[in-house]
């Protein structure tokens, strides 16, 4: 009689050149799919479930800063960890700098953290529009010495020219158009 060989689930979603089964790895999946409804909430505010769920959940803040809020349901729930996942791969988008956060939000053009490494001296709440001279550009010498060499020449490399007059924005940062 032949015993059975059990395998763990990953092995399973892997695919079947890979020595797997080729099965759909269903909490990816959820994931995926929570997110998207997630995004819905962000890009159309004047859908039913944003507005149900703002007078709700989110009446005085965004979605993004939403808490959980007491006895929330779990559709809610799910929402807000569909929220968290958008929120690993969003990338802030330089505009005029007064909503992105030196050292709090992924803004900088450099694989893995976006993030900035060190502080000199600037305040821990600082914009990015801190970094800005009088006529839009950058000021390096606060770049300087305020930043590691490598940070300083990903921030420096941050085209204003034309995007300085507009609102700061954000982008996906897992797809190719950044929607």
């Amino acid at each position: 009689m032949r015993s059975i060989h059990w395998l763990d689930w990953p092995k399973l979603c892997q695919p079947k050149c890979f020595g797997g089964l080729g099965f759909k790895n269903f909490e990816a999946f959820n994931k995926a799919m929570v997110a998207k409804q997630s995004l819905r909430l962000l890009e159309d505010p004047s859908s039913l479930l944003t507005q149900m769920m703002k007078a709700r959940y989110f009446r005085t803040s965004s979605f993004l800063q939403a808490k959980l809020g007491s006895s929330p349901s779990l559709i809610w729930r799910a929402l807000l960890w569909g929220r968290d996942v958008l929120h690993d791969g969003f990338v802030g988008r330089v505009g005029n700098g007064n909503s992105i956060r030196l050292f709090h939000n992924k803004w900088i053009p450099k694989p893995f953290t976006f993030k900035t490494l060190m502080n000199n001296g600037l305040n821990w709440d600082a914009k990015v529009a801190d970094l800005f001279t009088s006529s839009g550009s950058w000021n390096l010498p606060i770049l300087d010495t305020s930043f590691c060499k490598e940070d300083c020449d990903a921030i420096a490399s941050i085209d204003l020219g034309f995007v300085a007059p507009l609102e700061d924005g954000s982008y996906w940062l897992f797809s190719k158009n950044g929607k």
